[in-house]
């Protein structure tokens, strides 16, 4: 058996923060009976692990992610809708055209999307030669503009926040884009990860820099939602000996009527 190492070392880079965010969207989203619609990625697929553990129940995902569903393997508590298509050894994911014209009939609750990179310019980014998961993102998009309910969430750890550009490619072009996050702002939630403390200073100045800037979109009504550590000695640390993630620095208004979510992962 061979073993592709570049896929398990993407699983595994910052997978402390990437199972929070997945533990985040399950605790303060998905409800019963919601209808999901799931994208490929490592950030996310520990989504379906947490349901598992939940106490919610009716949840149907329709999803390309493999991992996603082998979570599921031996329980039969969720409903996996795994999408047909030609199997990604990048991804560990399904493309295919049938897939996305299934994705384009079908109505959901919430529509959650990873990103290889991000930035408030180019928006949700893939490689640039990924044509299978720019394709099922732009599905999962149009499917979104014709919802009038659906929630976007866009799940991202923070490294994602200052990749080189260069190297990736908008799902939408920059002008689309724009007119997208201005006109569904009030449907759109991102929800990231701190950065570990040995992130270089320019990268952390990026990430900040990022991170305002989306906040900026909705003009006062923050709709980033990210984990911030603060470390005191009664405190302790969290997973991997990292300071626990127990503050919400920006309000996700767009999804919450809250004015602060205050949690502990």
């Amino acid at each position: 058996m061979t073993t592709n190492w570049k896929f398990l070392e993407k699983i595994f880079y910052n997978r402390s923060e990437k199972h929070n965010i997945s533990k985040y969207i399950v605790s303060k989203y998905i409800i019963n009976n919601h209808n999901i619609l799931l994208d490929s990625g490592s950030t996310i697929d520990l989504i379906t692990l947490e349901l598992i553990k939940s106490e919610k129940k009716d949840i149907t995902i329709t999803s390309n992610n493999i991992f996603a569903a082998m979570h599921l393997v031996g329980q039969k508590k969720i409903e996996f809708n795994l999408l047909e298509g030609m199997f990604s050894d990048l991804h560990a994911a399904t493309y295919s055209k049938k897939a996305n014209d299934i994705i384009a009939d079908k109505d959901f609750n919430f529509i959650i999307i990873a990103a290889t990179a991000i930035s408030v310019e180019a928006g949700i980014m893939v490689g640039v030669d990924d044509d299978g998961n720019a394709d099922f993102k732009k599905a999962a998009l149009d499917n979104f503009q014709q919802s009038t309910n659906a929630k976007l969430i866009i799940a991202v750890d923070g490294t994602k926040f200052f990749k080189d550009t260069t190297m990736h490619r908008g799902v939408l072009n920059i002008e689309d884009w724009k007119i997208f996050i201005n006109k569904y702002k009030d449907r759109i939630c991102i929800i990231t990860s701190p950065l570990r403390p040995s992130v270089e200073n320019s990268n952390k100045n990026k990430y900040e820099k990022e991170i305002s800037r989306f906040a900026a979109v909705n003009q006062g009504a923050d709709f980033v939602c990210f984990m911030s550590r603060r470390l005191t000695p009664e405190q302790g640390t969290g997973p991997d000996n990292l300071p626990p993630y127990n503050q919400t620095a920006f309000a996700c208004t767009a999804l919450d009527a809250s004015q602060h979510l205050d949690y502990i992962l």
